[in-house]
């Protein structure tokens, strides 16, 4: 299992960083989005190189306008959301732990060279909440720009600003955050958003958005 980041070790377990949620989680339990679990004071990231869904989409689909336009993308995802929001078109993979569904073994190095050998131009992490996997895309978007590929980051935005991606995606943060070249922010109104606290001081609206089924 790969260590996560942005935690930090309590006497009951460990508190998760990597968003609003500070998940308070003791030892053998998980955070909100199942995706990350205590094991004797550490913090594991459980979806690591384990992606559920793997597709090429045109780029249009994430959805991006005037972006590479008619180019198509290496859609990627694991499982895990930090939101639980009603009309979730992929509910039965970013509702669950990783271990409830089928997935494969993909290091990073194997992502990027997937995408090079079919000569897409892109990587989209998408579907789910691809922050709840953090780490996993951080690998392969520091390698996939070292390559000359594009990331494209499909996401709600509910995260803390220090793992906030560089680039495409607001203020600058530190230089340790993951490389982005476009992003796209879902819009979405979730229950389980601590009251009073939008992510990155935006407002979501109720408005479904466009995922993984047609």
């Amino acid at each position: 299992m790969m260590e996560a980041r942005y935690y930090e070790k309590t006497e009951e377990g460990a508190v998760c960083l990597l968003c609003p949620h500070h998940c308070r989680i003791k030892d053998a339990g998980r955070g909100i989005c199942r995706s990350r679990k205590c094991h004797d004071g550490i913090l594991y990231a459980l979806s690591y190189g384990k992606p559920c869904a793997l597709a090429v989409d045109p780029v249009e689909k994430k959805p991006l306008n005037r972006y590479m336009p008619g180019t198509y993308c290496l859609s990627l995802s694991c499982t895990g959301c930090n939101l639980s929001c009603r009309w979730c078109q992929n509910s039965d993979i970013s509702q669950v732990a990783p271990e409830d569904v089928d997935s494969t073994s993909l290091s990073p190095e194997a992502v990027v060279e997937m995408c090079l050998y079919r000569g897409l131009p892109s990587i989209a992490y998408t579907y789910t909440e691809p922050f709840t996997w953090w780490e996993y895309m951080y690998d392969i978007a520091v390698l996939a720009h070292d390559k000359g590929l594009k990331n494209i980051l499909v996401s709600a935005g509910y995260i803390e600003k220090e793992p906030l991606p560089r680039n495409s995606c607001g203020p600058p943060p530190p230089a340790k955050a993951p490389p982005m070249d476009a992003c796209r922010r879902q819009r979405r109104n979730c229950p389980r958003r601590r009251k009073g606290r939008s992510p990155n001081g935006r407002t979501h609206d109720a408005r479904p958005a466009q995922a993984r089924k047609p």
